[in-house]
């Protein structure tokens, strides 16, 4: 990717007023904040020049350079033309037919929706969390990407300088209704200001707001005929959840209620005045986000509620009124002008240790500190590794201990020990169970080698829940690992397959590990796995699967789990593969890995077998429907994950019950965070139908300090039901 994308979005803070009295509704904007904005857009050329001078005096070309700026803008700055082709752009991706599988969102219609069901799916995982400001640049980012790659805009994504129009956001050039805004405000109803219910799991109280000066549908403006396909989910008081969860289809017009009040009181001049004269991240995010459960929601949280009306009332939902893209674009702007303006390059890597530096909202459930080496996930907005926003990237050793594995200057060799040949070693594969740290260190910032620019080396790299790692002994950068494997074959040429498949050894390594650093082309690692070497304990000859075959990319809804844990620890640029199409009802628990032929490739788990093969059921899935859950499996939802859907629920009042209510397809209950599944295949075949977040919880941690997975099946109604309980991780190793 170009230079000048990668660093757009980090210099949305380039864009200064040309005067301290702003036009139209605007009002005046303190000397003092000019002169911090104008200080802060110097020091950002002022870095990225020497940057870029020392590269050169080390022989290396800079692909960041100051010639190659992009800048965005603030929206009532661009001219009607600019403004018109913004509008035709997101028109454009509102057109066009959605990525995400039905399976995933049935009422996903459109690329725009995707945005929408990436954000309802980690809204609990991105807020009031370390991940906030990164998490949501990139998906910015990628909004924007999407807006010019596939519909030909050619500028960059504007943003709404709050302040400047908070007296009345509605005549601003934003909101006021002609044909190059982004639509005007709701008609007027009279009503009540909206209650905020803050998710369930979290903890909080009601929190009651003033009421805007609309309420009702938008008909004024380009998006006066926008359909609303995805919500409501909740956070709202007497606003019912749409259609699974708000991922079915819920079509309906946009409404807003825009107004001055909010804007005023949590977005105006002295709180961007603020903001940037914080002496930390910690009081950074608190201003910036406010108190959870409190009045004080801050000026992320005021200008959504500003918005109001629905989606944009809805925190879940709210990127399906593009009105929240200029919001995140004016965030995005914000925190770079803040890291421009602090003092060498703790700003850039310092994630802070307060409450919102987890990886948790709000540290609920407790958690550990979001770090440099988390994944940030974008779901199925993108199928490539690396093309982030920024591209920075420091001398060795300047952003101290905490990111100092991810610029593996001096390592050239990068892989795992063997596991032993003990039956205990199939557990080598398990994802860690302590949050997102490996068993000894974490992986990723020991195997990334040969690779001195990751896309996110200023921010979050690595966010993957709490399932991103595998479990196993780091014992050094030069060693080699295995992965335990099964194959399953529909003719066996020799025997009766064992119950437990064929025990297979396969060895990795980094093709052309042994290069030099500051000299190793990104292209010799886009292929993360050489080869797997299949070897059974049959009289099979060896089988040589090639990774092109079905090694995705870095996976962004992590569906394959154990590929994506694999193909993370080696990852140092774009993967030179696609991501295998998505069955429409689901991913095998067990986790095919590839069939060739007649031959099925599967990753071997303790608590599952082959599909097919007869195995002797467990206690909980022997029992007979009308038996039911006993008191002692305790089935739950986890409710820190559960957000505002009854779904979960309602599957487990039903199975406590005549279990008449249990649905009989898994498109039925899909909602990101219900850890339910199930399938129709007999007993004989421990082979449960699952969606990714069900491959989520499979590794991870019940509240007793158990493993969950299929160690809680239940025979119910013909089917197999997998439920699986608390993801409190606690004293699992």
């Amino acid at each position: 990717m170009k230079a000048a994308t990668l660093l757009g979005a980090a210099l949305a803070a380039a864009t200064v007023h040309a005067g301290v009295r702003c036009r139209g509704t605007g009002l005046s904007q303190p000397q003092e904040l000019t002169d911090l904005i104008e200080e802060a857009k110097s020091r950002v050329i002022q870095d990225l020049t020497e940057q870029e001078n020392k590269l050169r005096e080390a022989g290396e070309t800079p692909r960041c350079t100051v010639d190659k700026l992009v800048f965005r803008r603030e929206y009532g700055q661009l001219s009607k033309q600019d403004r018109l082709a913004y509008v035709n752009a997101v028109k454009c991706l509102q057109s066009k037919p959605p990525r995400t599988p039905e399976s995933v969102a049935p009422g996903a219609k459109s690329r725009f929706d995707d945005f929408v069901v990436t954000h309802i799916q980690q809204t609990l995982a991105i807020h009031y969390s370390g991940v906030f400001q990164p998490w949501h640049r990139w998906f910015v980012h990628q909004y924007e990407k999407a807006l010019r790659d596939e519909c030909g805009y050619t500028g960059y994504q504007p943003y709404w300088d709050w302040a400047k129009y908070a007296n009345a956001p509605q005549n601003s050039p934003l909101f006021n209704g002609d044909p190059t805004s982004l639509g005007g405000n709701g008609e007027y109803i009279p009503h009540d200001g909206p209650v905020i219910v803050p998710p369930a799991g979290v903890g909080g109280g009601n929190i009651s707001l003033p009421a805007g000066e609309g309420g009702g549908l938008v008909k004024t403006g380009p998006f006066a005929d926008m359909v609303v396909n995805l919500g409501p989910v909740g956070g709202l008081a007497d606003t019912a959840p749409g259609p699974m969860g708000g991922l079915g289809h819920n079509p309906r017009g946009l409404k807003r209620d825009l107004g001055g009040a909010m804007n005023m009181r949590y977005a105006n001049y002295s709180t961007v005045l603020q903001l940037l004269t914080r002496p930390d991240v910690d009081q950074f995010r608190i201003v910036s986000e406010g108190v959870p459960y409190t009045i004080e929601i801050g000026p992320h949280g005021g200008i959504h509620y500003t918005i109001g009306g629905d989606p944009g009332g809805d925190l879940f939902t709210s990127p399906g009124d593009p009105a929240f893209w200029v919001h995140h674009g004016q965030m995005d702007r914000v925190w770079t002008m803040w890291q421009a303006l602090g003092a060498g390059p703790a700003r850039y890597t310092d994630l802070g240790s307060g409450s919102y530096a987890h990886r948790t909202w709000g540290n609920e459930p407790p958690s550990d500190l979001a770090e440099l080496g988390d994944v940030i996930d974008m779901g199925l907005l993108t199928l490539l590794r690396g093309g982030g926003p920024i591209c920075r990237c420091p001398g060795r050793g300047s952003l101290g201990r905490r990111a100092r594995g991810i610029f593996s200057s001096s390592r050239r060799q990068a892989a795992l020990p063997d596991p032993s040949l003990s039956r205990a070693s199939l557990r080598s594969l398990k994802f860690a169970v302590r949050s997102t740290r490996c068993r000894t260190r974490r992986l990723s910032h020991q195997l990334l080698a040969c690779h001195r620019c990751p896309p996110l080396s200023i921010a979050v790299q690595r966010w993957a829940h709490r399932f991103d790692c595998i479990r196993a002994e780091v014992l050094g950068a030069n060693e080699a690992f295995s992965l335990w494997a099964i194959m399953v074959r529909e003719s066996p040429p020799d025997a009766r397959i064992p119950a437990r498949g064929w025990l297979t050894r396969s060895n990795y390594k980094v093709p052309n590990a042994e290069c030099e650093p500051r000299a190793c082309p990104l292209h010799k690692f886009n292929l993360t796995i050489a080869e797997f070497n299949f070897t059974t304990h049959s009289k099979s000859p060896t089988t040589p699967i090639h990774t092109a075959s079905w090694i995705p990319r870095i996976s962004p809804t992590i569906n394959m789990k154990y590929l994506t844990a694999i193909t993370t620890l080696f990852a140092a640029g774009a993967l030179g593969t696609a991501i295998p199409a998505a069955p429409s009802n689901g991913y095998d628990l067990n986790l095919k890995l590839v069939t060739e032929g007649k031959d099925q490739y599967w990753l071997l788990t303790d608590d599952n077998l082959p599909a097919g093969l007869p195995a002797a059921p467990g206690p909980l899935a022997s029992r007979s429907a009308n038996q039911g859950l006993q008191a002692r499996d305790s089935p739950a939802c986890s409710g820190s994950h559960q957000a505002s859907t009854g779904d979960c629920y309602n599957l487990l009042v039903a199975l406590g019950s005549d279990q008449n209510g249990i649905p009989q397809s898994p498109r039925n209950i899909r909602y990101n965070n219900c850890y339910v599944s199930w399938s129709n295949i007999p007993l004989g075949g421990v082979r449960a139908e699952l969606y990714s977040p069900g491959v989520d919880i499979y590794n991870s941690c019940s509240s007793n300090g158990k493993v969950s997975g299929l160690k809680r099946n239940v025979r119910v109604g013909g089917s197999l039901l997998t439920v699986c309980l608390s993801d409190r991780a606690d004293g699992c190793h």
